[in-house]
């Protein structure tokens, strides 16, 4: 989770894992490695986790950033954006597809 601004070519060496972004200016897609990353919407279930984890910094560290967050979590929360390889997001994908074929 990262709580404030990125610079360019981020996720450079990103090869697993997710990254949770506040997209502050609009222009993060623009200093993402677009060759192995992909920023994509947060679903229900990502919001649940990035809110439990701001809120475990905040509590370990006593960050005035984390707790500005968690104050004012419906400003922030349409902010952000998950960073993942985009093998990574195929890969969950094709599982999320078969397991709405399943019966």
């Amino acid at each position: 989770v990262v709580l404030g601004e990125v610079g360019h070519n981020f996720a450079a060496g990103m090869t697993g894992g997710e990254a949770f972004v506040p997209d502050l200016d609009g222009r993060l897609r623009n200093r993402l490695n677009g060759q192995l990353v992909q920023a994509t919407e947060l679903l229900e279930s990502d919001a649940a986790r990035l809110r439990d984890i701001v809120h475990g910094f905040a509590d370990r560290t006593g960050s005035k950033r984390a707790r500005n967050v968690l104050e004012r979590w419906d400003e922030w929360l349409p902010r952000f954006v998950r960073v993942a390889p985009k093998e990574e997001l195929r890969e969950l994908s094709a599982e999320e597809e078969g397991a709405a074929a399943m019966p």
